[in-house]
């Protein structure tokens, strides 16, 4: 993965300074980007370059005799300035220059104020991404032991070249002052997403995203009062052991379920249980999170969901995740299964 990040203000772990995407959870190295960047100026001038076109070709393949024929059904997308495929895609399908994907970004820039945090690619460019804070909308969650959550309005775009999704503008609320945990607190029943499909649509949908935008910044404000509803409720840790127990049975059903004798079932159950005893100690003793109240138990699942696999794999003495492993995990918190992990929680908090 490639990624190019400003820094907050804050504490943080490495030091003095906090990224606006957890190197230490995330990457292996990280760039800064020059203060006040225009996203557009941006993608063309990091290295490696982030303005890169694609094109949709003519596909081909050797029929029984060995002759060369033109598919007809499929093209195939590819990166132009290295030639590498991307894609095999159907006829229909309209390449989304990755300018053109980030332009309505440049609008927030532009009449917002929006600031540019972070660039970055995934799987050599297949999906490229960028993370902006928009500073006039911010959110205060007032929490119990007296101080205030600083909630924070963040957009997170993606498009993808490889046919894995959409064009996807993505709200994003998280504590501006810490790390990424955040990334995956997407809102559940709230409308968070706006999606462009790789048609012959794609340009009057481009269009209406900045409209779209305005609404995020309402919705962001219907988020801010669901995590003060969690806030205003008690929770204590036997309350929060049986929730994440119920968590864990919705997410991944019972442990050792596929195991075909009984030592692999009680080493799952043994492993489900670490799992909940790590959740536990997020609860009690994790970033902004004091043992209770409901709030605390969604900080917990976030930071679980960012750090869990990685500190599972320190404690048991095992090397820390691979670059290809944090790029996998990057992708799930923020476009796959576990950020809907985390919604799940966040409905399961809110409802029972």
């Amino acid at each position: 993965m490639t990624y190019f990040g400003n820094v907050f203000s804050g504490s943080h772990d490495d030091g003095d300074i906090s990224h606006s995407v957890d190197t230490k959870a995330w990457l292996s190295t990280s760039k800064a980007l020059p203060e006040n960047s225009n996203i557009l100026e941006a993608l063309a001038t990091v290295q490696p370059r982030l303005d890169f076109t694609v094109s949709s070709r003519k596909s081909y393949f050797h029929t029984a005799e060995g002759k060369l024929k033109e598919a007809t059904s499929k093209r195939m997308i590819v990166r132009d300035d290295t030639e590498v495929e991307l894609h095999a895609a159907s006829d229909g399908y309209v390449p989304i220059q990755n300018e053109e994907a980030f332009a309505p970004l440049q609008v927030l820039q532009n009449e917002h104020g929006a600031r540019l945090n972070a660039l970055g690619q995934l799987r050599d460019g297949k999906v490229v991404w960028a993370h902006l804070t928009l500073p006039e909308s911010m959110g205060s969650v007032q929490v119990k032991n007296g101080e205030d959550r600083v909630i924070a309005n963040h957009i997170l775009a993606r498009t993808a070249h490889d046919g894995t999704s959409r064009l996807c503008y993505s709200l994003i609320p998280f504590e501006s002052i810490h790390c990424s945990n955040q990334l995956a607190a997407f809102a559940a029943g709230v409308d968070t997403e706006w999606k462009v499909s790789h048609t012959k649509n794609a340009e009057s949908a481009l269009k209406k995203a900045t409209q779209v935008f305005g609404q995020f910044n309402e919705n962001f404000a219907g988020f801010v009062q669901i995590l003060q509803q969690l806030e205003d409720v008690p929770m204590t840790t036997n309350e929060f052991i049986e929730f994440s127990a119920r968590w864990l049975q919705a997410i991944k059903g019972s442990p050792g379920k596929s195991a075909k004798d009984s030592d692999r079932v009680q080493r799952a159950i043994e492993k489900r249980e670490e799992e909940i005893e790590l959740l536990t100690e997020y609860f009690e003793n994790g970033i902004n999170c004091y043992g209770r109240t409901r709030g605390d138990a969604y900080q917990a699942v976030t930071e679980h969901m960012t750090h869990g696999r990685e500190r599972a794999r320190e404690a048991r003495g095992a090397d820390g995740l691979t670059t290809t492993q944090r790029e996998r995990l990057f992708g799930a918190l923020t476009m796959g299964k576990g950020r809907a992990d985390t919604s799940q929680a966040l409905r399961m908090l809110r409802t029972n």
